[in-house]
């Protein structure tokens, strides 16, 4: 007798195999999502973090990015002398940290100048800052971008890319 089909057995192997991809595929690809919304909301945190301690230290808080080493450092720049409020992480400051991006998000770039915001002791943009808005922009390794928007006044929203990222609301 000649067999011209599948059997269900078959079949059954089949759709349990598609579904097992499926699922690894779908748990990757939300993965992904997920690890730039936390490194946008943790940035977002920091940055927070940073004004507080400003106002609380009296000092000028400064957030330095680094586009091409995926890092930002976060430091008070609260040296004694011509160290304090200098803009530069001196061994006399507070150190508050160098954040890494995750291995699937890159830090894509900023619209800052010398990618280097600060905050007043008054938590406002520092006057060093032109005023304006600036954008630090993130992007996945399944093209979805994200960002973090800072105003002049010092307030922060989160932003979205469109049209791989030429696009930013």
């Amino acid at each position: 007798m000649k067999n011209d089909g599948y059997s269900l057995v078959e079949l059954m192997i089949v759709v349990a195999i598609i579904g097992i991809l499926s699922t690894y595929a779908v748990f990757n690809y939300s993965a992904s999502g997920a690890r730039l919304n936390g490194t946008v909301r943790e940035l977002f945190g920091n940055m927070q973090k940073l004004r507080m301690e400003a106002i609380r230290g009296n000092a000028t808080g400064v957030v330095i990015f680094n586009p091409g080493a995926d890092t930002y450092t976060v430091f008070l720049d609260d040296g004694p002398g011509a160290a304090g409020g200098n803009w530069a992480l001196d061994a006399s400051d507070t150190f508050l940290g160098v954040i890494s991006m995750p291995s699937s998000v890159d830090l894509l770039s900023t619209t800052i100048p010398a990618n280097t915001y600060g905050y007043s002791s008054q938590g406002i943009t520092h006057s060093a800052i032109a005023v304006g808005n600036y954008d630090v922009k993130f992007k996945n390794d399944q093209d979805k971008y994200l960002g973090v928007r800072m105003s002049a006044a010092g307030g922060l929203r989160v932003i979205e890319g469109t049209n791989n990222g030429t696009v930013w609301q």
